[in-house]
């Protein structure tokens, strides 16, 4: 069965980005992490440690996931904040 992912990528608004999503789908999530239960995580301030280190919500055959980008280590802009594999 051929089945599509994508991964969209937020500057901290993932959580409520796939909230909408859940409410629109009717999804639940199957992960939502954030980055201070990252194992071996790095110190970081208490709002880096709330972004989404990873969030999945299956949508019938698909499966959409999300991710804040970590601070410093990349720009987000249209066109380079998803991936479709």
């Amino acid at each position: 069965m051929k089945v599509i992912n994508i991964t969209l990528m937020f500057d901290g608004k993932t959580e409520a980005a796939f909230d909408f999503y859940k409410s629109v789908f009717d999804a639940d999530y199957s992960n939502l992490q954030p980055m201070k239960d990252m194992p071996n995580a790095r110190a970081m301030s208490a709002e880096e440690s709330e972004k989404v280190l990873h969030a999945t919500l299956s949508i019938g055959s698909a499966v959409l996931m999300g991710m804040d980008m970590p601070t410093g280590r990349g720009v987000l802009n249209p066109g380079n904040n998803f991936i479709i594999t």
